[in-house]
């Protein structure tokens, strides 16, 4: 996937990532923040992705997108359609 990788703040697929953390946070049932960071994908290769962390009231932090829904946000036309898209998957766990 061409979409892992680390994307600079100026970058269209950063500000796609961004966009999407503000409307996920905006609409979190349950208090999570989700901001856009770079973290590993691999840290055994020491691979770096730009990605959406979900940050949860009781300070635990995770990745929140698997690649699949990380292409579908970078690449998306209607962010609003593809936020529903991934929050109506049976893993979406922020329900």
């Amino acid at each position: 996937m061409d979409t892992i990788k680390v994307f600079a703040p100026n970058t269209d697929e950063h500000k796609a990532l961004a966009t999407a953390a503000t409307i996920l946070t905006a609409i979190s049932p349950n208090g999570i923040r989700y901001t856009v960071d770079e973290t590993y994908f691999d840290y055994g290769q020491r691979w770096m992705w730009t990605t959406l962390i979900a940050r949860r009231p009781d300070g635990v932090e995770y990745q929140a997108l698997c690649p699949r829904d990380h292409e579908k946000i970078i690449l998306s036309e209607d962010i609003l359609t593809t936020i529903a898209e991934i929050r109506s998957d049976k893993w979406w766990g922020d329900k």
